[in-house]
């Protein structure tokens, strides 16, 4: 392509970008002695270092050689089909793409040929692996990252969510919004870049340009190229994204003062919040708060770190009081002074629309005057004098205007005080009429009065656990061909009506062909009205009553006429004859004609295979009688293996049971009670197959967990049985309305009851990420990841012999941070299991009891000692924190701070709370903190505050720091736990901001206000005990993590394709949980389900995949090894099976000393003496390594070995070694003493093989 540099420049120019700013100049000198090969390096240097500014921005036509000319369009690249070029700069290309699979249209971004660079290749791959980390409706979002061949070798691309819109400044502008609409435009683009910051990624060059406006009218945040990593390093996957000092990337107008100055550590998310600030001031005065046009780059950069920006009143008095004031703090010089993060600029401004007091002050007299001075140094000394005289009158003025500014803010603060008080009355009063099965009514009317701007995440949950109804409908509803509802009616006389459901207006009537054909049943998929009574069937048209079959049945009456899910096929019970028939709905013809003894209840599969009727399950296909049941068949499972039977008991008891299809075998059982001894009730099973809903009396629908009968959640009063599988959408069940013939649609995953139930066993840890979608579970020995939206198992790894009592996450969701025995933190990446670095310091062997992140390179731990360690999760280097007195309990980091909250026992009545500057290693503050047992820590957003649970309440502390000395001051309690506090997390959305706690009995508490005492708004009882984890996703799902499983709730659909993976998810956990587990290694139990008639093919395929994620459980199969060998006189057979248990925990857990022993012991007892040997001296070795060499346990069967080897020289100097070793400390246990008298027993007596 002409203008492309030659491959000798493009070297150059690939080496020289990789170095410092400093060292450019000598290695231009010495590389490019010709003026017009270092001319052209230099070119290639500039449009690099302004890469970040016009990769999206239209073509440089300024740059020589790059750019100049048509760009070449390709057909394609990849799996992509390139429509058309829609922007291009000086380092890349932009295309319009058509993605093969799925289909969908895309933005291609690629670097410009000729461009590429090691420099441009990393911060390119970089800009992937940001992109990666984020997931916010108002950020672009990614696709896929990969590489494509070109004849010039690979080149990598981008593949991102095609954003159709204008720039921000442009929208604003020609749609003419006003002031209000583009402060609120501004609050969603704070939200979108907050979100990265959490993340750990700071844009650093935001601008109106790389904001655009959607069709929808949202902002989406593009462009990520020059994003940095907070604290990144080379070794995390990452790549680098460090700036050489001196180097400036960014657009110059949005560039804050330490973005100029080219200072890389300076850079973070404050950087941004200037940014937002001089886009906010742009959207409001249509002009930039310093003018820079036409000015050179070195006297732009002096303005920008010296000037003071022209104040947004200056323009117009429309900008006087709040909206001045928060564009004066985002653009304050000094970084400390501007607002700590994005998401306190948008609370203030959602604080001004809701004309609520803003939290930023008006800049101070004196604070103005430092800054006149420091401008106007010669000025300063000759208006000193004036000053003095004016000091009287400012002071004067300012206090007349202070005592008016507090008396506004007591009254609206007393008036936020009274709508809060007023949010919880009505939140209590609607739980209550819940609670007492008031029914929905009651409730809704309560939460309809609440206003729109006061409702959070609590009251949606609570409005839809009072009504989750999508819509009602009338008995007998139809869908007709065209989508319109129809209702049915029958009219002696008149026959069968249907009526528009919407405008009242009648479609069609007809008589049946016999008068007594009154009763209607829909056929859904062909849209037929299949009409019914003592004389027969028919099928009719129910638009236009069009007869299409008709057929006597005999001297019976039909009854129990049900309809499979397939819409066509259906089935009957003639009682008086003992038959059950099932028909086609399209033709009328008999499918399947079965004796039935009493054919009542018919109840069909999913599929339609396989019919119940009375206590009989039916292969229709065959025929033929599957079993005689106990009970009545309620439902089936969607792979037909199982099924709710309900078994009548004496007087009002009755027993609901999950029971195998085939087989019988019962798997759960729940006892029901009713006030009507006749009633029974209804069941069903969820799409997802881990819950089922029961119609209950009087009047309640309740959810029920069906492996372990576990009650999910109050239940939903006012609705109830007979329950209508099959009505209106996917995902709803229809439910009879009390006090109505009506149904109504309800989810099928109730609000009050959990969406996800991940049941996995007892676990002493939990952490859940950031954005709920996973959680890591720590127990003996293991820590294993899981994804809360399927409840799939990621991954389970073993990593020593200990309970893994401690676990984190990144706060980019990258690794798990899990204690890993004898003082070390193991790492393990969160999606798939792998391992990182091993943290950990010679000497320090203490129990890890605490950690937490700082960001998603720096991570923090605290010891049963006191210690405090802050590492780096790249490279293992780590910097040793100021002590606590005692076992540290909870450890919590500041947002955007180097600030470190730690909590420790606080031994001789020393400071059990302190803060700490880990940048200097200094204290700020120490206190004695609350009451009782510090169980958690987390900070508010800015890091203003400090949420402490200790016993059964939350203590608000305000944190505030000057130069040199923190207060931890107390501002708050919240209560209303009824134990235990056991987790904790502050949730900041939009304008609410909630915190969220889980006990000890198994509560997740919710509260809003923070200041004196406060009761909670909301308490959501998860089933279990013990909750190790709680968060909350924004305005969709609440996650829990207690000691036996982990629970979701959610009040939004979540998007893909994890809802569908459900179901599958959960019968896959039921096979497995099915399989006998005593002493089997994951190949045994691969092979039972291979042999397992009862599973199906994808049912089998999906168990055997989660068997090769979770792997061996290394402890308990060490564990049931020893059991075995730890005796002489055990079965020959049960040896070798010790030998296949051991060497699948080596396998699982390489070079731990114990599993080591234990193989040894497997292989001694084998017969298999050279491997014994072998085993004992790598126990040894590893051993050694954790002060564990030496053991008589080792040296006393090494003995054994050898002596029937015929190595008696040996045998004797190792039975010896044991015999001194044994009964010292630590060795002098009974199991150690028996092993070590064994060996002396078998070499005394000369005892062979």
């Amino acid at each position: 392509m002409p203008g492309e540099p030659s491959r000798e420049i493009e070297a150059l120019f690939g080496e020289a970008a990789d170095l410092p700013f400093e060292a450019r100049e000598a290695f231009l000198r010495e590389r490019c002695p010709e003026p017009a090969v270092r001319q052209r390096v230099e070119e290639l240097l500039r449009h690099d270092l302004e890469a970040g500014e016009t990769f999206l921005s239209g073509a440089r036509r300024d740059a020589p050689g790059v750019g100049v000319g048509p760009v070449a369009v390709p057909e394609r690249i990849g799996g992509y089909r390139i429509v058309r070029l829609i922007g291009e700069g000086g380092m890349g290309l932009v295309y319009e793409a058509r993605q093969d699979h799925p289909d969908r249209a895309v933005a291609l971004k690629v670097i410009r040929p000729g461009m590429i660079s090691r420099p441009a290749l990393r911060r390119f791959e970089a800009e992937a692996e940001v992109l990666g980390r984020l997931s916010h409706p108002g950020i672009a979002s990614i696709y896929e990252a990969g590489r494509f061949e070109t004849p010039d070798g690979p080149r990598p691309f981008i593949a991102m969510e095609l954003v159709r819109g204008e720039p921000l400044d442009r929208y604003c502008r020609t749609r003419g919004l006003s002031v209000r609409r583009r402060a609120e435009m501004m609050v969603r683009v704070c939200e979108a870049v907050h979100h990265a910051h959490t993340r750990g990624v700071i844009h650093r060059d935001l601008k109106p340009g790389n904001i655009l406006v959607d069709d929808a009218g949202e902002p989406r945040v593009l462009d990520f190229g020059i994003a940095r990593l907070v604290r990144e390093g080379a070794e995390t996957g990452l790549g680098s994204l460090m700036t050489h000092a001196g180097q400036m990337l960014g657009t110059l107008p949005y560039m804050s003062p330490e973005q100029v100055g080219g200072d890389p550590a300076a850079v973070d998310a404050r950087t941004d919040v200037y940014a937002l600030g001089v886009i906010l001031y742009e959207l409001l005065a249509g002009r930039t708060p310093i003018n820079l046009e036409n000015l050179p780059l070195p006297e732009a950069a002096r303005r920008i770190r010296e000037d003071e920006p022209r104040r947004l009143v200056s323009v117009s008095r429309t900008f006087a009081g709040d909206l001045d004031t928060i564009t004066g703090r985002a653009l304050a010089k000094e970084p400390h002074r501007r607002y700590a993060s994005a998401s306190e600029l948008a609370e203030d401004l959602r604080r001004h629309l809701g004309d609520e007091p803003i939290r930023a002050r008006p800049t101070g007299t004196f604070e103005q005057i430092r800054k006149f001075a420091r401008r106007n140094p010669g000025l300063a000394v000759g208006v000193a004098a004036s000053m003095l005289i004016l000091v009287a009158g400012v002071v004067a003025v300012s206090i007349l205007a202070a005592r008016e500014h507090d008396a506004r803010l007591e009254a609206e603060g007393l008036k936020d005080q009274a709508e809060r008080n007023a949010y919880r009355a009505s939140l209590a009063a609607a739980l209550g009429a819940i609670r007492a099965s008031a029914g929905p009514g009651a409730a809704v009317r309560v939460l309809e009065e609440v206003p729109e701007a006061r409702r959070g995440w609590e009251w949606r949950f609570v409005r839809r656990w009072a009504d989750p109804s999508f819509e009602r409908y009338p008995r007998g509803s139809f869908t007709l061909p065209d989508d319109r509802g129809a209702t049915h009616r029958f009219e002696p006389g008149v026959g069968h009506t249907f009526t528009d459901q919407a405008t009242g207006e009648r479609i069609a009537s007809w008589a049946p062909s016999a008068p007594d054909r009154r009763s209607i049943n829909p056929l859904r998929n062909g849209l037929g009205a299949l009409v019914y009574g003592p004389s027969g069937f028919e099928r009719r048209d129910p638009e236009t009553g069009r007869l299409e079959w008709s057929d006597p049945v005999g001297s019976s009456e039909p009854t129990w006429v049900t309809v499979a899910r397939d819409g066509e096929t259906f089935a009957y019970a003639l009682e008086r004859e003992s038959r059950v028939v099932v028909r086609r709905g399209e033709t009328g013809s008999v499918i399947a004609d079965l004796p039935c003894p009493d054919p009542i209840a018919t109840v069909f599969s999913p599929d339609g295979l396989i019919l119940a009727a009375g206590k009989n399950i039916f292969d229709v296909e065959t025929a033929s009688l599957i079993r005689r049941t106990d009970g009545y068949i309620q439902d089936f499972s969607i792979d037909r293996n199982y099924a709710i039977e309900v078994r009548p008991g004496p007087g009002r008891s009755h027993e609901l049971a999950v029971v195998g299809v085939r087989d019988g075998v019962t798997h759960t059982t729940i006892p029901i009670s009713y006030a009507d001894t006749w009633m029974t009730p209804a069941a069903v099973f969820t799409d997802t197959e881990s819950t089922m809903l029961v119609g209950e009396q009087p009047m309640k629908v309740q959810s029920y967990h069906v492996w372990t009968g576990a009650r999910l959640g109050p239940g939903l009063a006012g609705f109830g049985a007979p329950l209508d599988r099959f009505a209106g959408r996917p995902g709803t069940v229809g439910v009879s309305v009390a006090g109505s013939r009506d149904w109504a649609l309800i989810p099928e995953v109730m609000p009050s009851a959990y969406a996800v139930h991940i049941h996995d066993g007892q676990h002493a840890s939990a952490a859940i990420s950031p954005s709920t979608a996973f959680v890591a579970r720590g127990d003996w020995c293991t820590v294993s990841a899981w994804d809360t939206r399927t409840g799939r198992v990621e991954w389970r790894r073993s990593v020593g012999t200990h309970e893994v009592r401690v676990l984190a996450v990144a706060p980019d969701e990258s690794w798990v941070a899990t204690d890993a025995g004898r003082g070390k933190v193991a790492l393990f990446h969160l999606l798939n299991g792998t391992p990182g670095t091993v943290l950990s310091i010679p000497g320090l062997e203490q129990p890890v009891t605490a950690m937490a992140w700082k960001d998603p390179f720096t991570l923090a731990a605290g010891y049963a000692d006191g210690t405090l360690v802050e590492w780096k999760a790249h490279d293992g280097s780590h910097t040793v924190m100021p002590a606590m007195s005692g076992r540290v309990f909870a450890l919590a980091y500041a947002p955007n701070v180097a600030r470190l909250a730690a909590a420790s026992s606080g031994e001789g009545g020393t400071a059990r709370l302190a803060l700490i500057d880990t940048g200097e290693r200094r204290n700020l503050a120490r206190d004695t903190g609350p009451h009782g047992d510090i169980s958690a820590l987390v900070f508010g957003s800015g890091g203003e505050s400090l949420a402490v649970a200790a016993g059964d309440a939350v203590h608000i502390y305000r944190v505030d720091v000057d130069t040199r000395v923190g207060r931890l001051t107390p501002a708050g309690t919240l209560l209303g736990a009824t134990s235990a506090i056991t987790a904790l997390s502050w949730h900041f959305e939009r304008e609410f901001s909630r915190v969220l706690a889980g006990t000890r009995d198994g509560q997740v508490l919710i509260w809003d206000r923070l200041e004196g005492e406060q009761r909670e708004l909301c308490a959501i009882a998860t089933g279990h005990e013990m909750v190790l984890g709680v968060a909350l996703d924004g305005e969709r799902r609440l996650v829990a993590s207690a000691r036996e499983a982990t629970v979701a709730w959610e009040l939004a659909p979540i998007p893909g394709t994890h809802v569908p993976r459900r179901s599958v998810t959960a019968s896959a956990m039921q096979a497995f949980l099915r399989l006998d587990r005593e002493n089997r290694t994951t190949d045994d139990l691969r092979r039972d389900v291979a042999a397992d008639p009862r599973i199906s093919d994808d049912l089998r395929a999906e168990v055997i995949g989660m068997l090769a994620r979770l792997g061996d459980n290394a402890a308990r199969l060490n564990s049931s090894a020893w059991s075995i060998v730890v005796r002489p006189d055990r079965a020959p057979g049960s040896h070798e099976r010790a030998v296949v248990l051991a060497e699948a925990a080596d396998r699982a857990l390489p070079g731990h000393w114990a599993i080591l022993n234990t193989l040894g012991y497997a292989y001694l007892r084998a017969g298999r003496h050279e491997e014994a040997i072998r085993a004992f001296m790598d126990s040894e070795s590893a051993g050694a390594g954790v002060g564990r060499a030496n053991q008589a346990v080792n040296w006393a069967p090494m003995a054994i070995a050898q002596h029937r080897l015929g190595r008696g020289g040996e045998a004797a100097a190792s039975l010896e070694r044991a015999l001194a070793l044994a009964g010292t400390p630590g060795q002098d246990d009974p199991e150690t003493m028996n092993l070590v008298d064994e060996a002396r027993a078998v070499i005394g007596s000369g005892r062979g093989p």
